[in-house]
């Protein structure tokens, strides 16, 4: 019996990867080479990002305060140059596997989406490891945001997303954060299958994945339970604990310590609760299709859609991992994702602003 139902199979489509995607691959593959020496170094790995891209004269550095007495939290300020006032804060949060990376040194693509929504960017200088050890730089973006509007982004999307459960489950009231740009998160640091099976890995490989979380999660596996629970209290509503057992004094059991959600927020249980699940800020998720990461940013869009948040998903062909930050007029990919993130602030400043 023949099905009224016709299947049109979603099939990969090789051709679908421009000419000029592939020269983005080419551009940072080169880098690739240049770095590997000194990859795991951790002074010449920030050395990289030093000046890779200038200044803008239109930014200005600001410090805040933190949680810690006598410490305060450096930022980089750019105002969108052609509106008088600001509609909202974009919030920065710089890549680097959180070992390296600068807040100063990629500016140029949030001030393109500062242009395009209207909104402050502020990009976090916020502490790395090896010095300061996972998770010492949760707490300064969340002194930062403040009670203004945020546009969260981030080519840090880890952050980001352990940023805003913090948030969510310790303020009950919280729903000034009313977006999250999340581009090729790492949201596991065990490790998901597409780091062992992309075929042609570029910028990320399993050595420099295990590099990075050997620098950035030095204390995962040692790490004591009491600690665990002292990191996890930061989360409120969304602790480990509530979420598996209603014995406090129980702990939840994982066959690592690297898939505890205070390391890995794709273990995080965030839709059980109802007062979480209404105020999930709408999310964009894009990767690139040649990213090692890419299964990360799959599994964590499909779990925050399950628990009622919106998302928008978003594949871009034969992207690899970084691509977002490399300079829009490099190739169609980078065109591609910097129209995404400007089309996607405008739906949400319009939904904003009209409620």
């Amino acid at each position: 019996m023949k099905s009224d139902l016709v299947l049109e199979p979603n099939r990969w489509q090789p051709q679908s990867v421009t000419k000029s995607t592939g020269g983005v691959c080419d551009l940072i593959r080169k880098g690739d080479e240049e770095s590997a020496k000194i990859f795991g170094d951790v002074a010449a790995m920030r050395s990289l990002f030093l000046d890779r891209e200038g200044q803008l004269p239109e930014a200005k550095n600001i410090e805040s305060p933190s949680r810690d007495p006598g410490r305060l939290i450096n930022s980089r300020v750019l105002d969108p140059s052609n509106v008088p006032s600001p509609t909202g804060i974009f919030l920065h949060f710089h890549g680097g596997g959180l070992v390296a990376g600068r807040h100063d040194s990629s500016v140029h693509g949030p001030f393109l989406h500062a242009n395009a929504s209207g909104c402050r960017v502020v990009s976090v200088d916020y502490r790395l490891a090896p010095e300061d050890s996972y998770p010492s730089g949760v707490d300064l973006p969340v002194t930062v945001i403040g009670g203004e509007l945020a546009h969260v982004s981030s080519a840090g999307a880890f952050l980001t997303m352990q940023v805003i459960f913090h948030l969510l489950g310790t303020y009950p009231t919280l729903d000034t954060v009313k977006a999250l740009g999340l581009a090729y998160g790492c949201y596991t640091w065990s490790f998901l299958p597409s780091v062992f099976t992309i075929p042609d890995p570029v910028c990320l490989n399993p050595r420099k994945m295990s590099i990075f979380r050997g620098l950035a999660m030095t204390p995962a596996p040692t790490i004591t339970t009491p600690t665990l629970r002292a990191v996890d209290s930061e989360f409120g509503a969304l602790q480990a604990a509530s979420a598996t057992d209603t014995d406090p004094d129980s702990d939840p059991i994982y066959d690592s310590p690297l898939k505890h959600p205070v390391f890995s927020p794709l273990y995080r249980r965030f839709d059980y609760l109802e007062s979480i699940a209404s105020r999930l800020p709408v999310a964009l998720f894009v990767a690139g299709t040649v990213d090692p990461l890419v299964d990360d940013t799959v599994l964590m869009s499909a779990r925050w859609q399950m628990a009622q948040g919106r998302a928008v998903t978003r594949f871009v062909p034969g992207a690899p991992h970084a691509f977002a930050e490399v300079p829009i007029e490099s190739g169609d990919c980078c065109v591609a994702y910097t129209k995404l993130v400007e089309k996607f602030l405008d739906e949400v400043l319009d939904e904003v602003l009209d409620q």
